[in-house]
């Protein structure tokens, strides 16, 4: 789901976010929490929250806070695993994104990892790189 141009919910049916853009992911869930307050998200995928309940696309009621509350509790550990990730911006591998995978419980197997880890991690990575310069 987008707002003014940044994401809001990212744990796509992977499990996984998938966005490039991790200053316009907050900042769209900061604005919907602090100045919106939906009281319904409809999003394109199902979201999973960060008790393992899966929601359905159409998010309704309390439901509404906590998805967005977990969405940033998952950027903002995003942001800090970042800041351990070595190796080329440019070239992620699945060496250099092994302690995401852990820290977030993934199997070992990058095979089995979702896609997205690659793209949103990147976005991350650079926010990180940003913020060392």
């Amino acid at each position: 789901m987008k707002i003014d141009g940044g994401q809001v919910l990212g744990g796509g049916p992977a499990g996984f976010p998938l966005y490039a853009d991790p200053i316009g992911y907050a900042a769209s869930q900061k604005r919907l929490l602090e100045d919106v307050r939906p009281k319904r998200l409809y999003a394109g995928h199902r979201f999973r929250l960060n008790d393992g309940t899966l929601l359905e696309s159409v998010v309704d009621g309390p439901r509404v806070e906590q998805a967005l509350r977990d969405s940033l509790a998952l950027h903002d550990q995003l942001t800090e695993i970042a800041r351990t990730i070595g190796g080329d911006l440019n070239e992620p591998t699945a060496l250099s994104l092994r302690p995401v995978a852990e820290a977030l419980g993934l199997p070992e197997q990058p095979l089995s990892w979702p896609p997205s880890i690659f793209v949103t991690m990147h976005g991350y990575r650079k926010l990180a790189a940003a913020a060392t310069a």
